[in-house]
């Protein structure tokens, strides 16, 4: 007696492309009602309508409208973030990376503001903050060597926000500043922090002067700050 269940199942290779090519499809529709309505728009009759196929078809891929938006929140992160958590070794870097963010954004405008605005938006962020956060500690923890690292890590957590979507989010709604402009803008603020902070530490370094004491009952800080 044959058992048909001991032998191995065909994939068939066309059918796992063709599978992939509707996924996307129906992605794609997302991606597209995003881009000119807000995340209350992205139906499953909506998308049906757009990617040209039946509601049946999507439940098949995707079982409720949550794993749909999931799934186009996902695969839109991974080609931001791409490039954002890619490991820098230099300021420069991590200030062109910041620049190259805020035209991305700009250019999925709809996508992102659903991502900022949705619940469901912080759970799909999370992971791709985290690997950004971890990147800049690394890279800020050869940059800022020797500085506490309370500090440091304000300086991570700095730049973490001002190369954000809220960041971007904010600069364009309330600043009137493009995805260029705005870029530009945050990427200079982290230049400045950045700077300021090791400025801090040097002059912490170099100060008091060799073989001066401050006043009795005055320490260095307030006795320089009344020198000035």
């Amino acid at each position: 007696m044959n058992d048909d269940s001991a032998k191995p199942r065909y994939h068939s290779p066309l059918r796992s492309r063709q599978k992939e090519q509707t996924r996307d499809l129906i992605l794609n529709a997302v991606d597209a009602i995003l881009r000119r309505a807000p995340v209350s728009e992205v139906t499953i009759a909506a998308v049906a309508r757009q990617a040209e196929v039946t509601e049946r078809t999507i439940y098949r891929h995707f079982p409720a409208r949550e794993d749909l938006l999931n799934a186009s929140w996902r695969r839109a992160l991974r080609a931001f973030t791409g490039g954002q958590t890619q490991q820098v070794e230099t300021l420069d870097q991590i200030l062109e990376l910041t620049r190259a963010a805020y035209q991305d954004f700009d250019a999925n405008e709809g996508i992102v503001r659903a991502l900022i605005s949705a619940p469901e938006g912080v759970n799909v962020r999370r992971q791709p903050a985290e690997i950004r956060l971890e990147m800049l500690r690394e890279a800020y923890g050869h940059l800022l060597a020797g500085l506490p690292e309370d500090q440091v890590e304000a300086v991570v957590m700095a730049t973490h926000v001002l190369s954000g979507a809220s960041s971007w989010s904010h600069l364009r709604d309330y600043c009137g500043l493009d995805g260029v402009e705005g870029g530009k803008v945050a990427a200079l603020a982290i230049e400045l922090i950045v700077e300021a902070t090791k400025a801090r530490a040097n002059a912490a370094r170099d100060w008091p002067p060799q073989g001066k004491k401050p006043p009795r009952g005055r320490g260095w800080i307030t006795h320089r700050l009344a020198e000035l």
